[in-house]
């Protein structure tokens, strides 16, 4: 893939101890915002690289205004769209002598002591290699709070299950101790450590590339490291305003009116779930990949955006194939057969509208 590349206050140090990789993708209205942010840390020994993954609002001009105010060396790579893994990816091909790698969505907001924080706790823990922390979830239009703790189940407002796994703990810091355990959690309760909200070791982001899902690379990037036995650890300390809006391209996005996206996006995650088996020959583990699979492949597709949505001879097709390879399930079974019987009645009440 060919590359334009363009390089700001190239007079300051490039080899800063932290590389923050940012991509964008038609995010200019949000680069200021971003660069604000930046500017706002407390921790200022970084260097940027912002990876255009083929934006069509020439975002250029506006980083080129909004360097003016920072001193740090700007690398700005612009490339043919690709998707939000592909661009990251490409930002690990800027890692040179840097200790720590944090990843920026242009359209979140970082606290101000976030890259102190986390760089900290890194410093610390030397056994620790990748550390993350709560992100608060926010509608970007109202700037109202949707959920204040990604640490939080959203319905019951109780801890999630994954800080009930064995730690050890080092003052405000909790290292996982059993990798396997981890990973199984990871695929049943998500632990939350997303690009946006996490700080690795260069030693990580160097061995591990970042796949060019469209969806879902943050969680095989993570699944990837608990496989090779890197240290997960976090700080229940919030750190990241996560905005939500209609062009988030993200599985935690709960507003998507378009079907067809909102499948789309399922699909990929089903994608990336699957590669798993590249990573471990672990039974148990490939055993719960799979499982997730099914279960996105029926309640979440099937179900819940295309029965209820009308299209209920595609959700039959994609139950029944589902339920192919998953024929002892009752639940699938149970549902499958309450949706079959309905399927006539919905067309004759089709028929007379």
């Amino acid at each position: 893939m060919t590359l334009e590349i363009h390089r700001f206050n190239e007079l300051s140090s490039s080899q800063s101890r932290c590389l923050i990789i940012m991509p964008i993708y038609n995010r200019r209205h949000f680069l200021d915002q971003a660069f604000r942010s930046l500017g706002e840390q407390t921790y200022q020994d970084w260097n940027l690289v912002i990876v255009d993954d083929g934006s069509s609002d020439h975002p250029l001009d506006e980083v080129t205004r909004l360097v003016n105010g920072v001193y740090q060396s700007i690398t700005y790579v612009k490339q043919s769209n690709a998707g939000p893994g592909a661009a990251r990816a490409t930002g690990q091909q800027f890692i040179e002598e840097q200790e720590f790698i944090a990843f920026f969505d242009s359209d979140d907001y970082w606290l101000p002591t976030y890259l102190e924080t986390l760089i900290d706790r890194l410093e610390k823990v030397p056994e620790m290699d990748w550390v993350y922390c709560p992100c608060r979830r926010v509608d970007h239009e109202s700037g109202v709070t949707l959920h204040e703790s990604t640490f939080l189940d959203e319905n019951s407002n109780q801890p999630l299950s994954f800080q009930k796994l064995d730690r050890e703990q080092y003052g405000d810091i909790y290292l996982f101790k059993c990798n396997h355990e981890l990973a199984l959690t990871q695929l049943n309760t998500p632990i939350h450590a997303g690009f946006q909200n996490s700080i690795v070791r260069a030693k990580l982001a160097s061995d591990i590339k970042i796949p060019d899902y469209r969806i879902g690379e943050d969680r095989y990037f993570l699944m990837a490291a608990i496989t090779k036995g890197y240290r997960i650890g976090y700080v229940d300390r919030l750190g990241v305003i996560y905005n939500v809006h209609s062009n988030n391209l993200s599985d935690t996005n709960r507003n998507q009116s378009d079907i067809d996206k909102a499948v789309s996006v399922q699909n990929e995650l089903c994608r990336s779930l699957a590669d798993i088996r590249k990573l471990t020959n672990e039974p148990e583990i490939i055993a719960e990949a799979t499982q997730q699979i099914a279960d996105i492949r029926f309640w979440l597709i099937s179900y819940n955006y295309l029965w209820r949505n009308g299209q209920a001879q595609e959700a039959l097709s994609t139950m029944l194939s589902v339920l192919r390879q998953h024929p002892t399930n009752p639940k699938f079974i149970k549902t499958f057969l309450f949706c079959t019987l309905k399927f006539p009645f919905l067309k004759i009440f089709e028929k007379n509208i």
